[in-house]
């Protein structure tokens, strides 16, 4: 046991240095902070809650970085950001039951667009909420829910919408009983307790659309909602969850039992629907509120008698998770890239057809895989 998680150690360290050299060596902007990654660089730098709205919410990270690395605000955003990306695959690794299923998931999740380019923009708090996300997802699967829900709230201090992932995880891996629903909601009372302790702190000198004056007004709300809904909506799942799209929303619906649960079926709309009127970039938030229920269900198959049977879907994931960056050899950017920007050429058209065709049939793999309920 030792040795494997040795071998899938390096595995990761290489992984992680790979990102980091593609997006100094090789990308076109090498290592930035916009956007968001600026307002978490200027709260860093100033060790004040000060900035615009929400990203002046979200302290831990931020204030950590300013406090360890005065000064050296890149290299200590980018340090970070290489032991959340070592964290995350390595955890999504190690809980697999099934090793080699393990290596693979790792490398998916690897070349997650979220995952990879966070590299480019190490300021940015995805990565760094995955692998919290990816350490609860390990809670659930021993059934730690005590330790569970005592640190559920401290995640209000990384990033906010995090309650509406890890309250789904909890509702799915955990026997719903009543002691589970007074923890539940203990837990999430103390997690918005102490966001609401952080937003009196803050001192938000601008806010983002919707948002106004830290809360969303329902014109913005209504602005972004039609911004974000398109023809091309759809393929923002594509671009949130690579070759698991397909599986991921399989498993989103409850389709692993047979039929679709209700449970499952209320919380994926939610989770799906929550974003559109808040979130800009709608393939962050899809991934970032459904990843710990996803992972969670795919990591449960690798550790049942069913197992050798997740590989095979897992390895054309695999390949429909590498088929957008190929894309590159014959467009001109990367495939999620024209896919985001809504510049598909006709070769990126057949690249996508391509990477759905081929998620499409680790689809088919998972069901054809999957224990069968008794009749």
């Amino acid at each position: 046991m030792n040795r494997k998680r040795a071998v899938l150690a390096t595995f990761v360290l290489l992984l992680v240095i790979a990102a980091f050299a593609r997006a100094y060596l090789a990308s076109s902007t090498g290592i930035v902070h916009v956007g968001d990654a600026a307002d978490y660089e200027a709260i860093a730098s100033t060790m004040t809650l000060e900035g615009r709205a929400p990203f002046v919410y979200r302290p831990l990270v931020p204030l950590a970085v300013g406090l360890l690395f005065p000064g050296r605000l890149t290299l200590g955003f980018s340090i970070v950001c290489a032991l959340a990306m070592f964290a995350a695959l390595f955890t999504v690794g190690a809980l697999s039951r099934d090793s080699a299923a393990g290596f693979t998931l790792a490398a998916i999740l690897f070349l997650n667009y979220q995952v990879l380019f966070s590299a480019a923009y190490p300021a940015r708090l995805d990565i760094v909420v995955l692998a919290v996300q990816l350490a609860f997802v390990g809670l659930a699967l021993e059934r730690r829910d005590r330790l569970f829900f005592v640190l559920l709230p401290l995640c209000a201090l990384l990033k906010e919408s995090m309650l509406l992932g890890l309250v789904a995880l909890a509702l799915l891996a955990f026997p719903r009983r009543r002691d589970l629903w007074v923890k539940l909601v203990g837990a999430a009372a103390a997690f918005v307790a102490l966001h609401m302790l952080v937003r009196l702190i803050a001192e938000p000198s601008a806010s983002m659309p919707p948002y106004t004056d830290g809360f969303p007004s329902v014109a913005a709300m209504l602005a972004m909602a039609a911004t974000n809904l398109s023809a091309t909506t759809a393929l923002s799942f594509l671009v949130a969850w690579g070759g698991l799209c397909f599986v991921a929303l399989y498993l989103a619906v409850g389709g692993q039992t047979g039929k679709p649960a209700p449970l499952m079926l209320a919380l994926t709309g939610f989770l799906l629907a929550f974003p559109v009127p808040l979130a800009t970039d709608l393939h962050r938030a899809w991934f970032e509120l459904l990843a710990p229920m996803v992972i969670f269900l795919i990591l449960v198959r690798t550790r049942t008698a069913e197992r050798p049977g997740v590989l095979a879907p897992l390895v054309l994931a695999l390949i429909a998770s590498v088929i957008p960056y190929a894309t590159r050899l014959v467009a001109v950017e990367h495939l999620y890239l024209l896919i985001l920007q809504e510049r598909l050429s006709a070769p990126a058209g057949v690249a996508l057809l391509i990477t759905l065709a081929t998620a499409a049939a680790a689809l088919v793999y998972w069901i054809s895989s999957a224990p069968q309920e008794p009749s």
